[in-house]
């Protein structure tokens, strides 16, 4: 079975709302929120802050850090995940949050919003604004792993959105 961790989850309502200076998992321990169940045979997800909400949703100097799925899928189409922010709905502005230590060890091949590891999430047609976060240190350890490890994805419209000032580095995989 798996077992998903959500920190925040937004329903799909509308409204407009505010998610800032929170700490999720801890800056210095490892593995702080970990979802230990191997879930081999079911996507199993991790995640900081999740929203499906539509209107206008800020996200502003969140921490999101030591976040480890411990699902040990071996099935390359079974998208098990751990995300810091994932966004499906709504106008976004995503601003100076720092994302750091997330893990995984599966076999998830995703490369788009459902990769394996993903520091920023967006998926919608509506308006984003991000800015200025920090991601880094995101892994997937599985040895034979051929899948993505993501530090920002991004689908939606292409007038009016503003990615700028974010630093993204320390990506990692382990491929045997």
């Amino acid at each position: 079975l798996a077992t998903n961790i959500f920190g925040v989850y937004k329903s799909a309502s509308a409204g407009t709302l505010t998610i800032s200076n929170n700490t999720i998992g801890s800056d210095t321990q490892s593995n702080s929120i970990n979802a230990t169940s191997g879930s081999t045979s079911n996507p199993q997800i991790v995640t900081g802050i999740y929203n499906a909400g539509s209107g206008s949703i800020i996200f502003n100097g969140n921490l999101i850090a030591n976040l480890t799925n411990g699902t040990t899928n071996a099935t390359a189409g079974t998208a098990g995940v751990v995300n810091g922010i994932t966004s499906i709905n709504g106008s976004n502005d995503i601003t100076n949050n720092i994302i750091h230590d997330l893990t995984i060890a599966n076999a998830n091949t995703n490369a788009t919003n459902n990769a394996s590891a993903c520091g920023i999430s967006l998926t919608t047609a509506t308006l984003r604004n991000i800015t200025g976060n920090k991601i880094y240190n995101l892994s997937n350890t599985f040895t034979s792993f051929a899948g993505s490890v993501t530090g920002l994805y991004f689908s939606g419209s292409t007038g009016g959105n503003n990615i700028s000032g974010n630093f993204i580095h320390s990506l990692s995989i382990t491929s045997g």
